[in-house]
């Protein structure tokens, strides 16, 4: 997952994911865990890729990057912080 998402940073402004991390590491997550974020919310995409009622292309993509905008650091925290400790 983290190469994924890596590779979607490194493709800039073609995707929301680079400003969203910058975003999440502003908030306070530090860079892995910003990359962990947005990793649940592609997981999710790929989840409704193949179970939901998503589709073609466009309707998917539309899913993922509006849920990429949609997410917040305190969404995130709220949900999933602190699983290490």
């Amino acid at each position: 997952m983290h190469v994924t998402i890596e590779n979607q940073v490194a493709m800039g402004d073609v995707m929301p994911v680079a400003d969203k991390v910058r975003e999440l590491m502003r908030a306070g997550l530090d860079r892995h865990d910003a990359i962990h974020a947005v990793g649940t919310v592609f997981t999710e995409f790929l989840w409704e890729s193949m179970h939901g009622d998503l589709n073609g292309v466009e309707a998917t993509n539309t899913w993922y990057e509006e849920r990429v905008r949609a997410l917040t650091a305190q969404k995130w925290l709220d949900e999933y912080g602190d699983v290490d400790g």
